[in-house]
């Protein structure tokens, strides 16, 4: 099984620290929710995971190499990163923005079998009917689903993602997570996500990341986490957490609760 370890991550912006110490170990086929309010270093952290940021200290080693020595394309061909937009420069079909995942194991032209990674991929997601329409005409929704195929096309054994259900409605958001829990279990693979909604990270987390001024605050199941007193903590807000059919339910209580 694939391992993720970081040790005493620590990152900055010139003075001013973003993460101070971070460490934590991904060694299981599941789905792992890092949530946190805003600014709280939630996207720096899974930034320098996959070196698009280089951390001041500490280490982040995957099965045992340090990721800031591996070459990027050694690194892409284990790990995909998801982000939650699309800075688009030149114009591309659905189905040519999802082979783009198949970069790192590519030669000169698409084999059979990145075209046939890239049509599963995009089958997984529901998207086929649009491989051919430009991505530039998309909305928000689906071209948060053309990203994850191109994750999911780099066939990764590690999955990060940034918000990826921040432009979806409710009901895809629900369909987008429980797919990627089950895509992590039933593929192996460690499925690492920044989500902002605290119930949907509750229903179908396998497992709570919450950060808090640039350090881990708690780390567990989703029962063991997103308790009352780490949410007034963490966020400053009062709540009620219930059971919903086995997994937490957060109840916000605006002005100050009960």
């Amino acid at each position: 099984m694939t391992e993720l370890v970081v040790t005493d991550l620590t990152f900055g912006y010139g003075d001013d620290p973003v993460l101070s110490g971070v460490s934590f170990t991904l060694d299981r086929p599941e789905l792992v929710c890092v949530i946190g309010p805003n600014g709280v270093g939630k996207t720096t952290l899974v930034k320098c995971l996959n070196k698009l940021l280089k951390p001041n200290a500490g280490s982040v080693t995957l099965d045992g190499e340090d990721v800031l020595g591996m070459r990027l394309m050694d690194l892409a061909r284990k790990m995909a990163y998801v982000p939650n937009r699309m800075d688009q420069v030149f114009r591309t079909t659905v189905a040519e923005t999802v082979l783009m995942g198949r970069f790192p194991f590519a030669q000169w032209a698409n084999s059979d079998r990145d075209l046939d990674v890239a049509d599963r991929a995009m089958g997984a997601l529901h998207i086929q009917a649009i491989s051919d329409r430009d991505v530039s005409e998309l909305s928000s929704g689906q071209l948060q689903k053309v990203l994850i195929a191109r994750g999911l096309a780099q066939e990764p054994r590690v999955l990060i993602l940034d918000e990826p259900t921040s432009n979806l409605d409710v009901r895809h958001q629900m369909e987008v997570m429980g797919f990627l829990r089950d895509y992590a279990r039933g593929n192996g693979i460690i499925v690492l996500m920044v989500c902002h909604d605290l119930n949907l990270t509750a229903a179908y987390a396998d497992r709570v990341i919450m950060v808090s001024d640039g350090g881990i605050y708690a780390d567990g199941s989703a029962w063991d986490v997103m308790t009352e007193s780490n949410i007034r903590e963490v966020y400053g807000v009062d709540s009620k957490v219930i059971d919903a059919g086995g997994r937490p339910h957060v109840i916000l209580f605006a002005g100050g609760g009960e």
